[in-house]
């Protein structure tokens, strides 16, 4: 497809979803698998399929006894279209903001806070949450932004968990401030990058 990528709908995921994993597959092994994953009737999986090649979505050549299609979106291409959607419709299309709610950065100074207070424990587990949150989003963070800034703000937690750890308070006092200011600056970068997935 050229142009600006066509959006899926969730019914036409489902269809790419099987021809993704197996590529080219007649309509009734696509119908068959569909009704498989989602419980939808064999001639519902037929009509979409129909469907689908309408709109250039899927494609087909003529086998020896049936038709084989195969999908005409690339799956990192409908990621991507998936991941920008999300976006624009729950973050008004800002990364800063994404970042900031994975982030948390008011949690990593409430941890700060902790250790000062001498509870060293509970601080590593709050940031360890924090850092948890963060790679459960890592991909579309790698997907949107430099692959070398995400890294950074990943070995940037790990070296604060291990100052935790060890409850050294200056060296963790430092690591985690410098945590903090690689998250502001991710926050205020808006650096959206289509190179990371090309």
């Amino acid at each position: 497809m050229t142009g600006e990528k066509q959006r899926l709908t969730s019914t036409e995921w489902e269809v790419c979803e099987c021809l993704w994993e197996t590529s080219p597959l007649t309509i009734t092994q696509i119908a068959n698998a569909l009704t498989a994953r989602t419980g939808w009737s064999r001639s519902t999986g037929e009509t979409l399929v129909r469907r689908m090649a309408d709109k250039g979505l899927l494609r087909w050549e003529q086998g020896r006894k049936a038709k084989l299609y195969y999908p005409t979106v690339v799956r990192e291409d409908a990621v991507l279209q998936e991941t920008r959607g999300f976006l624009r419709k729950v973050f008004g299309g800002s990364v800063g903001l994404l970042v900031n709610t994975m982030a948390e950065r008011e949690e990593l100074s409430r941890a700060q806070r902790l250790t000062e207070q001498g509870n060293w424990g509970r601080a590593e587990a709050l940031t360890r949450q924090v850092y948890e949150d963060w790679q459960s989003h890592h991909f579309y963070l790698h997907t949107l932004m430099r692959h070398s800034d995400t890294d950074q703000v990943l070995r940037a937690f790990r070296t604060v968990l291990e100052y935790l750890r060890l409850q050294e308070p200056d060296q963790y006092n430092a690591a985690n401030a410098d945590l903090m200011a690689q998250l502001e600056l991710l926050a205020e970068m808006e650096q959206a990058s289509v190179v990371n997935v090309l």
